[in-house]
């Protein structure tokens, strides 16, 4: 059998634990996903310095990363898994508009998994998406990468991957705002940002039992964690981010993703978008460069919170909003 390169290594990706084919073929950069497994090992020697007799496997399960370019319809997908929670609105002429809110229990609705490497095709068993990382920067594409933990993967199945067009972002489609309130974010300046990265982890862990052969019961996630950083260029005279840092002031934060292709069926002139609206922001770290020969740059660290005012958004974290040509996000139940 003739080797592979990374290149024919293809995913293919389903809401829901009960999907038996590919809602979305992934078009990646990399995929390593893998059986992880958990040895133990046999310390019983006697009459010899050496440490173990062998080793027995008593775990496995399905560990990996993905990642690659944004694709406004790809990614809703591990958007839908890490957040919990997505009602669709449409689609109007081909479009509809997707809203992500947390769920907030320990337990989302999984992903079915298919990877194809050359003529082998393996499938992937209750996935979740453990982290979520975009970034962004002004002389790129838009970037993601997302850490996966399922049951197990099996060499089982069939797949033949499907792609369809993609849609993308760079960096000038990019806005990023902060405002004291969230009604105030659409009249807020935009941040002369010149990169940015949003990291959400929801610190999975697997729950291994008796009598469940090697896999684990459940993959649960514990606590969920949102990091956003910012670099800008440091302007003399102006604290606003020191002021922030070093006080115990909170904001809203935004990050909007707009595009300029038309994705309309009847070219309503209609945009993809994603935009991320957290409703508790506050800074928690800040830097700064010193490269002699370049723009002094300040990069600013934001943890995003559970927002607690008693207002409308109390017990709220934020949401997402997509907009895109897939109809809807729903599980796929048998």
């Amino acid at each position: 059998m003739a080797e592979i390169i990374g290149r024919d290594i293809e995913v293919g990706i389903a809401n829901g634990s009960e999907a038996t084919e590919a809602q979305h073929s992934i078009q990646k950069t990399t995929a390593n996903i893998f059986r992880g497994v958990e040895h133990a090992e046999d310390d019983t020697t006697r009459g010899s310095i050496v440490a173990s007799k062998g080793r027995r496997v008593v775990e496995r399960w399905l560990e990996g990363s993905i990642a690659g370019i944004i694709h406004a319809d790809a990614v809703g997908y591990f958007l839908a898994n890490l957040w919990g929670s997505v009602s669709s609105d449409g689609p109007t002429n081909g479009v509809s508009t997707h809203t992500f809110t947390l769920d907030d229990d320990h337990f989302h609705e999984p992903l079915s998994l298919w990877l194809k490497e050359g003529s082998d095709v393996f499938t992937g068993d209750s996935v979740q998406v453990n982290s979520l990382e975009i970034t962004a920067g002004v002389d790129d594409y838009l970037r993601f990468s997302t850490e996966l933990i399922g049951k197990d993967l099996e060499k089982t199945g069939t797949f033949t991957p499907s792609y369809q067009k993609e849609v993308d972002f760079i960096g000038r489609d990019v806005t990023v705002k902060m405002a004291n309130t969230k009604a105030g974010l659409s009249a807020a300046g935009a941040m002369k940002a010149k990169s940015f990265t949003v990291s959400q982890n929801r610190n999975l862990e697997r729950n291994h039992i008796f009598n469940n052969e090697y896999s684990p019961d459940s993959v649960f996630g514990p606590r969920f964690e949102t990091e956003v950083s910012i670099t800008l260029n440091k302007i003399p005279g102006t604290t606003t981010y020191a002021d922030l840092f070093e006080g115990d002031d909170e904001k809203y934060l935004r990050v909007t993703i707009e595009g300029s292709q038309d994705i309309s069926s009847n070219s309503s002139d209609v945009n993809p978008k994603l935009e991320y609206t957290f409703y508790k922001a506050q800074v928690t770290g800040r830097s700064k460069s010193d490269d002699a020969d370049a723009l002094v740059e300040e990069e600013i660290t934001i943890g995003c919170y559970l927002q607690d005012d008693g207002g409308d958004d109390d017990g709220k974290v934020g949401q997402v909003i997509l907009v895109n040509n897939t109809e809807d996000y729903d599980a796929i139940t048998s």
